[in-house]
This record gives C-alpha cells, structure tokens and sequence, in this order.
C-alpha cells in the first residue's frame, strides 16, 4: 500500500520559507539594535556571499569572504559567531515545528501515516497476516529503552534549551487560524523579546559542569517533554490498533517504554562519579517523579467529583476506602468528613498525602542525608506498585457505572507514566 510521505508541497515549502525569514528579520532586528549596524551588515555580506557559494562555487568569492572574516576584530567576530550559530538553531526550531505540523495535518486526514509511525508499521503487520494474538504476544515480549548519557562535548546549558523551547512553543501560536492582526503582531514582538533574550544569555557554561549538573541537565528533558510525550506514545498505539485492527479487536498494550541513564552511575566514563553521587542521582531522580505525580493527582482530584447520591463505585474499591479511612485517618486533618459523598476525592486526597510523605522523605534524603528517617513518614507508599494499584482501583470502579472514557483519559495517562517511570525515573548503569 503506498504510504504518503512528508516531503514538503511547494505552498507548504512557502510556509517554511516564510517562517525561516520572520526569524532571520527578528534576529536581524535584534543584532542591529543590540550589537551595532557593523554586526548586522558583516552577518549579512557572509550570509549572502555562502549563499551564492553555495550554488555555484567561485574560488575568488570564497577568497574574498574568508578575507572580510579575517579583517573583523576579535568582538566583531565574536557576535557574528554567536549570530550565525543563533540563527541555525532558529532554522533548526522552524524546521521542527514545521515537520511537526505536516504531520498532524497528515493524521487528521485519516488515511495512512509516515513510515515508522505505529499506523504504518501496523499495516504492514496485519497486510503480513499476523494474528492480534500474535501481535499480542509480540507487544509482550517488546521493551524500549532508551539511554540518556552527558556527552563531553555537550555544552548547552539548561537555560539556553528552555529559551529554544519557548520560542518553538511561541512560534507554533503563529498557526492559530482566523489569528487577528494585533493578535499576531503580539505574538512577534514576544518571538522577537525571546530572541533577545536568548542572545544576551550565555550559551556555554563558564566552568566544566559538575556530575550534579549533567543529572539535573538530564531531568530538563522529563520535565518539559518525555511526562508530556510517553502518554501520547501509547495513545498513538492505541488508537492505531483501533483503526488497523478494528474497535472490537481488545489487544492490551503493556507497559513496555523504559528509560536509562549513565548520567551518575558510570564511573568507568566519569572518576568524578562517587557512591554519594550515585545516591544523589538516585534521590534526584525520585523527587522529579513525585513530584509529577503529585501535579497529576492534584488534577484527578479537581475532575474526578463523582457524588455518591448519583452512583456507587464498586466493591473492591468501597473496602479499600474504608480500610484508608481507618489506616489513615491521621492524614484527613481536622476535616475528617471532607469529600463524604466524593469517593474519588477522598481516595486521591488521601493518595495525595501519602505521595506527599514520600517526596518529604526524598526531599530530607536529598538535603539533611544523616538525619532523614524513614520512620517519620509511616503512611507513604512503601513502592510504585502500592501506588498504581490504587490508581488501578479508581479506573476499574470507573469503568464499572459506565464512565469507562472518563478512566481512560487522563487516569489512563498517569497510570502508564506509572508504568513507564515508578519511582524510580529510569535505571541508572
């Protein structure tokens, strides 16, 4: 079956385009205003001199260029370095964001997806003959794991990423149709502010980064993508195996996404990784986790109002709430008939409290390592397992008075960042 590629159409080549030179006139605004006209007019002589080299090579050309580079003094050469490498990263961000949109306009179409996309992959499989049972067994025995690393010639710094990121986010604002003119002119000035921004932020670090450095550059990339990503992942599986396989076909898609890292455990890459910074690294790890899990309970617990004068959840999750109750009862404050008559708030809220012992006990491991006792925090969860089964006992009570989509949505996505993550993050070698 042939598959539609992402190769760009010439009116889509047209949006890339335009894209790339609102970014190349907002840095050039930038760069006049704040390094000088000199700066400028050199950045854009070179620029447009490579530019012709580029498609037809002339040796006096390139002599000439390589002659105005070398008659730039060192602070002229210094900004036009640091312009020319600004400028890629904003050709890199244009670029993404607009592969990024080809793409979901290519899945909102319905027909089939990219090569490597789970759609197409499953087309091949079920074109092939391969069985849901068959398909079944091979999901079980699936793991991916990807391998984080800091790799010495890594010198991005987090703040750095975090504008890049702010900027595609900003950027993709841009697409928004019926976008008025001042909406739009606003949404430049901010590109344009975090362009600015972003040139007078040093780009590499002023010293060599410590191991404790590359663990939380490490945890930048959970934070702003992957707790966000890894749900998706299992919704595109998903919702590919409905549309190949067809709705009636029940294939369950294990846990089978797992992450590992070097970063503080390999001490045959790094001396400097010491027993105490493996431990830091662990903690670290653990605090990053809780704390998501802490944001994503908090916004169960504000959906998930069900009263119990319009349903009854089922029994299996009733006991589990009276032995909470009772096992708890140390956690509901002086406001012990808070959420009588909301089941799923009061099992969250008291999900919440425990979740929030463990992070109190991570957190004291982290700063006051002698002193934190595990004692002091008698309700925590011993593991991850404790926590997903009462995650687990929230969806199957949902799915069994009819609110089976309402378990699927955003419960679903916290149980497979559960799955996914535990409370441990990822495996460190």
């Amino acid at each position: 079956m042939p598959v539609q590629q992402t190769a760009p159409s010439a009116p889509q080549d047209k949006q890339l385009r335009s894209r790339v030179r609102l970014f190349g006139n907002l840095l050039g605004e930038v760069l006049a205003s704040q390094a000088g006209a000199h700066v400028l007019a050199s950045v854009e002589k070179l620029r447009k001199g490579y530019i012709r080299l580029r498609k037809v090579d002339d040796p006096a050309l390139r002599r000439r260029l390589a002659a105005e580079i070398e008659r730039l003094d060192p602070d002229t050469l210094t900004h036009v370095v640091r312009a020319f490498n600004l400028y890629f990263s904003l050709v890199n961000i244009a670029e993404e964001a607009f592969l990024h949109k080809q793409r979901r306009r290519q899945a909102r179409k319905g027909g089939p997806l990219w090569v490597g996309s789970f759609d197409h992959t499953l087309r091949e499989f079920h074109a092939s003959g391969i069985t849901p049972e068959q398909l079944q067994t091979l999901l079980d025995r699936t793991l991916y794991l990807p391998v984080f690393t800091a790799h010495p010639t890594e010198s991005k710094r987090r703040a750095v990423m975090h504008n890049l990121r702010s900027i595609f986010v900003t950027a993709e604002q841009l697409d928004q149709p019926r976008l008025g003119k001042e909406e739009r002119a606003g949404i430049v000035e901010q590109l344009r502010n975090q362009i600015q921004i972003l040139w007078k932020t040093d780009e590499v670090r002023v010293r060599k980064p410590r191991v404790e450095d590359e663990i939380r550059n490490g945890l930048f990339y959970f934070r702003e993508s992957l707790f966000e990503a890894v749900p998706q992942v299992f919704r595109y599986l998903e919702r590919s195996l409905r549309r190949v396989y067809g709705e009636d076909t029940r294939i369950d898609i294990p846990g089978f996404l797992h992450f590992g890292s070097w970063i503080g455990g390999d001490r045959d890459g790094n001396p400097f990784v010491k027993p105490e910074t493996t431990r830091l690294a662990l903690r670290l790890h653990m605090r990053e986790i809780l704390c998501q899990y802490l944001r994503q309970v908090e916004n169960l617990r504000s959906q998930l109002t069900h009263s119990s004068r319009l349903f009854q959840p089922d029994g299996a999750f009733r006991d589990s709430l009276e032995a909470d109750r009772e096992r708890f009862a140390g956690l509901l404050g002086e406001h012990p008939n808070r959420f009588d008559h909301e089941p799923y708030r009061l099992k969250l809220y008291i999900m919440r409290n425990r979740l929030r012992q463990n992070l109190r006990l991570t957190t004291e491991r982290i700063e006051h390592p002698a002193d934190a006792d595990p004692d002091s925090f008698p309700h925590r969860y011993r593991d991850e397992h404790e926590f997903l089964a009462d995650l687990e006992l929230i969806r199957d009570s949902l799915r069994s008075h009819g609110d089976a989509a309402i378990a699927d949505a955003d419960l679903l996505d916290l149980i497979r960042l559960v799955q996914t993550f535990g409370f441990y993050l990822f495996h460190l070698d």
